[in-house]
């Protein structure tokens, strides 16, 4: 009987294979930020025992309100505000009651209303917010369906704006899949600079498709047309002119410093 060869493990590295290709380098900007977040205590945000005590005066205040039989719309305008200014966890036991109860009385009981569109609206934001089964078939049907142009065209807009003025980083970048730019030229023969001012005006015509369904009468809820809106916005702001989601400048610190980290003016 022939006595077997111990295996032997190599150590070695195992080959690399001819025409692999190896990962890209991403040559990002430093954050703007630097450790902002990281080592910011205001001591502004210290509280006195004076202070203390009047914010504690103004939540018991707070609590009475939602607790009092008022009107619903006063009621779901006041739940709105308090959500708003980011305070909704210290009135959650409270906030859970008073949209029990419009829930119980306008939908389960069907008293009916005679809500404006604004109050109507308001309630079934908040009511879907906290978990209620409160649905409207023509705005769900609207946003399946394929006739809805404003959220086509905040895709268009936000989908061209970005290839258009990060084109060039990310020629730099090499092997990037083939920017709106780049198809546009290969399919008609045209420039660079022809081919950005044929994608802008269709970013144009996007908006004008925007501008067009937020128009009277509305498809649906002005609400779900204001988050479509806001969002568009957004990207408009952030690639108007240069891409400043990949390298933002010190313009976009001060628009997300004045939302996120200034106090608001009193």
């Amino acid at each position: 009987m022939s006595a077997q060869s111990p295996t032997v493990v190599s150590s070695a590295s195992p080959p690399v294979h001819a025409g692999k290709s190896e990962r890209r380098s991403v040559d990002f900007l430093p954050s703007i930020w630097g450790d902002h977040f990281l080592n910011h205590a205001s001591h502004s945000m210290m509280i006195h025992e004076s202070a203390e005590k009047q914010i504690l005066g103004l939540e018991s205040e707070v609590k009475r309100m939602l607790d009092v039989n008022s009107s619903p719309p006063e009621k779901l305008n006041l739940i709105d505000q308090i959500q708003r200014l980011g305070i909704s966890y210290l009135f959650e036991r409270e906030i859970d009651a008073a949209l029990e109860q419009i829930h119980q009385v306008y939908f389960e009981r069907d008293a009916g209303d005679n809500f404006d569109l604004n109050t109507t609206a308001l309630m079934f934001r908040l009511l879907r917010q906290q978990g209620y089964r409160i649905s409207c078939k023509d705005a769900f049907k609207w946003s399946l369906g394929t006739s809805n142009k404003i959220v086509r065209a905040s895709a268009t807009i936000a989908r061209l704006m970005d290839d258009i003025v990060s084109h060039k980083f990310e020629q730099e970048r090499g092997g990037h899949v083939a920017s709106a730019v780049e198809c546009f030229t290969n399919q008609y023969g045209v420039t660079e600079q022809q081919a950005k001012e044929e994608l802008w005006k269709k970013v144009d015509d996007a908006w004008k498709d925007i501008n067009k369904e937020c128009l009277c009468p509305r498809p649906v809820l002005e609400p779900l047309l204001a988050r479509i809106l806001n969002l568009t916005r957004v990207m408009d702001v952030l690639y108007k002119d240069k891409d400043c989601y990949t390298h933002p400048d010190l313009e976009l610190k001060q628009l997300v410093a004045s939302v996120l980290i200034k106090p608001i003016p009193s």
